[in-house]
């Protein structure tokens, strides 16, 4: 079972990873409030590691809560490899979007 400090460190690897991926494609990745009139999306991410491999999952959904991308990479060693590998996917859809 994963702990509370596990999932916040994966959820901060995984930010790390979408601000590193974005800055190579101009795109500014900042965390606000949900109910922030700035927000562009609303990412959720599951990652689940199993012995071996990992996989983790990423949907972001738009202001209106409408799907706008969603990724699944798995055969990951590591749960920080899956949700790094996710992240630069989401940002490369993400930026088609905003072109």
């Amino acid at each position: 079972m994963k702990t509370a400090e596990t999932i916040c460190n994966l959820r901060t690897n995984f930010i790390e990873s979408l601000r590193a991926a974005a800055a190579g494609d101009g795109v500014r990745i900042e965390a606000v409030p949900r109910n922030d009139a700035s927000l562009d999306y609303t990412i959720i991410l599951a990652q689940e590691s199993t012995v071996g491999s990992a996989a983790a999952a990423v949907v972001a959904l738009d202001k209106d809560g409408d799907l706008a991308a969603s990724v699944v990479r798995s055969g990951r060693f590591s749960g920080r490899g899956a949700l790094n590998a996710s992240a630069k996917e989401l940002v490369k859809k993400l930026s088609v979007l905003r072109r």
